[in-house]
């Protein structure tokens, strides 16, 4: 048996047992102290606090690398943090019997659904098998001959099921835990000290490049996550962080970025001068990076990301013309990029690429053709596939059965036209709206179109930038120092 711990997982044990101390033993040596009574249930709710607030943070740090690995098992990062959250949430759902019931609700008849869909394409196959992962979709439906799973309850269905109820469990119960809104500005501003470091790490990683040709992220990930990225992008003069590849990277930013923007309108009438600069240029410089890192989605997600800036912090009578400048320089841009000599000159021929091969893509699926095999083809491809099955299956496939290059897509096709609808439903609900938020929510809604994989849609990210939303943008008429969001029910 072959046993071995990351670097990064040492670090992230150590802050594990700090948190514990911290939350048990510091208290109740502080309790008996004082002479005070010992409450465990508080102790228990300030682990689950700090636990989701390590959580979340990690989240936009990186989404590579292992803890522990014991033969080929490995304990991911988020795993400990996850798992405290999602047991707790249970244990106080029980204890406390304070819960969101139609979060519940709606959870159970997805599940159902899911179910149901997995034994009708048992008794009634809509191929001879289905793939389950990314890049074995794409040489499926190149034509080439590769390995297809049955339709059946095996561990990949029966993982996702529980991914399922381990999301639905904690949507139902967070608003519950954290009810101060005091700690959800705790973590807004926790986030934005720690984009610092992520906007820090971007330049040092083009500077290495640039000027030595040394990549930082692949000697950083090699050592401290003790796992190589999938593709050498360094190479191809993009960039990609700690992250998997350049799109999750961009797509993180783009979360990085809505953050900064909450917590620069939220302190816009007592922040000083001074710090209100420094934080628009912490902003200016997370969209750079999107840019840098050529993805096909930063194309989209900055223009939405300054949008969201220009359509909240700025009056109704300078909304217009702002927006409508931000139309005419993307559209500018966006020409500038699609011309190959331009895109060439300034570094940007990678994109130039991409952007003519989804029109190319997209111009080949209408007209009944096959797209090329490229990495805009087989996203494009996967997305029209995924419509093609939901029209032969409407009610789904059923939870990890099929995965295009969209978790929008991915999840319709996955859980069919009832399902898809009521697992956005259990988010809204959890994230929460009011009317000023919703040109928010709808932003972080359109992001979900450009990343693949329906594990996005089981991320408590959505719903955590959700209700920041709603934190900061609430209803007219409702104005409360404690947020009490369920008190009544």
């Amino acid at each position: 048996m072959s046993f071995s711990v990351t670097p990064i997982g040492i670090i992230l044990i150590m802050g594990f047992i700090a948190l514990l101390y911290k939350d048990f033993f510091r208290e109740k040596h502080l309790a008996v102290a004082n002479g005070a009574s010992f409450v465990f249930k508080d102790c228990l709710k300030k682990f689950y606090i700090d636990n989701f607030i390590c959580f979340v943070c990690l989240t936009f740090l990186t989404n590579l690398g292992y803890i522990v690995k014991v033969n080929s098992f490995e304990v991911g990062l988020f795993t400990p943090f996850y798992t405290i959250i999602w047991v707790l949430s249970l244990y106080f759902l029980i204890a406390e019997k304070k819960f969101d019931k139609k979060i519940i609700i709606v959870g159970s008849i997805i599940a159902v659904i899911d179910i149901i869909a997995v034994v009708l394409c048992v008794v009634f196959p809509y191929k001879n098998g289905i793939i389950t992962e990314n890049r074995l979709w794409d040489l499926y439906l190149a034509g080439e001959d590769v390995k297809t799973y049955s339709f059946s309850f095996g561990s990949i269905h029966i993982k996702y099921l529980f991914t399922l109820f381990k999301f639905t469990i904690t949507l139902a119960t967070v608003n519950y835990i954290i009810k101060d809104e005091d700690i959800w500005f705790k973590l807004l501003e926790i986030i934005v000290k720690m984009s610092y470091f992520v906007v820090a790490y971007g330049f040092i990683e083009m500077i290495a490049l640039k000027l030595f040709n040394f990549s930082t992220t692949n000697s950083i990930i090699n050592f401290l996550f003790s796992v190589k990225p999938v593709t050498d992008y360094v190479s191809q003069g993009r960039f990609q962080g700690l992250y998997k590849e350049p799109s999750h990277y961009c797509l993180n930013l783009f979360f990085i970025s809505l953050f900064v923007i909450l917590y620069l309108i939220k302190n816009k009438n007592t922040m000083q001068v001074k710090n209100g600069i420094l934080i628009g240029v912490l902003l200016a410089l997370v969209l750079l990076l999107m840019a840098l890192s050529k993805a096909f989605s930063a194309v989209i997600l900055i223009p939405l990301s300054v949008f969201v800036f220009v359509w909240y912090f700025f009056s109704s009578k300078q909304k217009l013309s702002l927006i409508l400048a931000i139309i005419v320089l993307t559209a500018l841009i966006f020409s500038l990029i699609m011309n190959k000599t331009v895109a060439t000159a300034i570094g940007f021929e990678s994109l130039n690429e991409k952007i003519n091969g989804v029109f190319d893509s997209i111009g080949k699926i209408l007209s009944g053709r096959e797209a090329a095999f490229s990495s805009e083809g087989s996203r494009f491809t996967s997305m029209f596939e995924s419509v093609k099955l939901l029209f032969y299956r409407p009610w789904g496939v059923g939870l990890g059965n099929t995965d295009a290059h969209s978790s929008f897509f991915s999840l319709f096709a996955c859980l069919g036209i009832v399902g898809a609808p009521l697992h956005i439903y259990i988010i809204l609900r959890s994230g929460h709206f009011s009317q000023k938020s919703l040109i928010f929510g709808f932003v972080i809604l359109i992001s979900i179109l450009f990343i693949g994989g329906i594990g996005y849609f089981t991320s408590i990210v959505y719903p955590v930038l959700f209700f920041m939303g709603y934190l900061i943008f609430p209803e007219p008429k409702v104005k409360k120092k404690k947020v009490e969001l369920y008190e009544k029910e």
